[in-house]
């Protein structure tokens, strides 16, 4: 679904930028493009859907490229929507929170305390969890399915309430003394 590299804008390496920008953003517009045309071409109602993230509607400190390139996506279903929604095709973007990938279990292994990390990401969630893969799927399947024939040009957070949060990991105290 794209690649996840911090940034210093104050110290930004172009290579990796690019890498960003091709990966996450022209990525998503190439599939998009070859979806669409296989679609139009046979005739046949189709769904476009895309990954997107919640960066792209709230920010991490050091993450500018990976959060342009994601609200890029999340424009890119819009337009497909609006433009192709005449043919049949809608266009969904699914933005995920934490969820615990090979990518993820990968970049906590590196953290000095991994427990300390995983926890912080599981506060910010309302439901006090990490997400799974199968979270993703389970909203990719249903914006694929007869029973969203009518939802396109959205997206969809898959975050567990990360971005509902006023105050991401605030908690009243189990005692109700909060």
């Amino acid at each position: 679904a794209g690649i996840t590299v911090t940034h210093r804008l104050d110290d930004l390496d172009e290579a990796s930028a690019r890498e960003g920008v091709e990966v996450n953003q022209l990525g998503s517009l190439w599939g998009a493009a070859e979806a669409v045309c296989a679609y139009v071409a046979s005739g046949a109602p189709g769904v476009v859907v895309s990954i997107s993230s919640v960066h792209a509607i709230r920010a991490a400190q050091h993450y500018p490229v990976y959060e342009m390139t994601k609200a890029a996506v999340d424009a890119l279903t819009r337009s497909v929507a609006v433009s192709y929604g005449p043919h049949g095709i809608r266009a969904v973007a699914i933005a995920p929170g934490a969820i615990m990938t090979p990518a993820l279990r990968t970049s906590l292994e590196t953290e000095q305390d991994r427990a300390a990390t995983a926890g912080v990401l599981e506060r910010v969630s309302a439901l006090g969890r990490i997400g799974r893969p199968e979270d993703i799927a389970g909203a990719v399947a249903f914006a694929l399915s007869e029973e969203a024939s009518f939802l396109t040009g959205t997206t969809i957070c898959v975050d567990g309430g990360w971005t509902s949060a006023l105050l991401p990991g605030h908690r009243e105290p189990a005692d109700g003394t909060g």
